[in-house]
């Protein structure tokens, strides 16, 4: 009787140990930052008027292979943004860009992959170029 509760006890362990196993998202220590250079076009959208960081602009991560918004974040006025909190796994960053020449074109998106793999790692992804018309 003794080893019949001990391989119950051991097999619950360790299946409770297996189902805490989360996949990426929020509720861990690691994070992804970066910063939005922005390439202003005049209103027809076919010439450079200015450049700079960007503030106050849209960037999004998706968790896994999901291609649902896991979550959002607004640049600051330096055209820096975070996104804290992530547990290891896969990842993608993006943002929405102007398409350079022409009028009417639907935004593109500029997409960077991330792969988390240490608990607490500090991903940067540096610059992601974008073209707006900021006019």
């Amino acid at each position: 009787m003794n080893k019949k509760l001990n391989f119950v006890l051991l097999l619950a362990i360790t299946i409770s140990l297996f189902a805490c196993v989360k996949g990426p998202g929020p509720g861990g220590r690691a994070s992804v930052k970066g910063k939005i250079w922005a390439t202003n076009l005049g209103s027809s959208l076919s010439f450079i008027s200015d450049s700079g960081w960007l503030g106050n602009h849209d960037v999004f991560i998706s968790y896994g292979d999901n291609t649902s918004v896991g979550d959002k974040v607004l640049t600051s006025y330096d055209g820096s943004f975070e996104f804290l909190y992530l547990r290891p796994g896969k990842y993608k960053v993006y943002t929405y860009s102007k398409e350079l020449f022409g009028i009417n074109k639907l935004d593109s998106a500029v997409v960077k992959d991330v792969n988390i793999v240490e608990t607490a790692e500090a991903v940067d992804l540096g610059t992601l170029r974008v073209y707006t018309d900021k006019n």
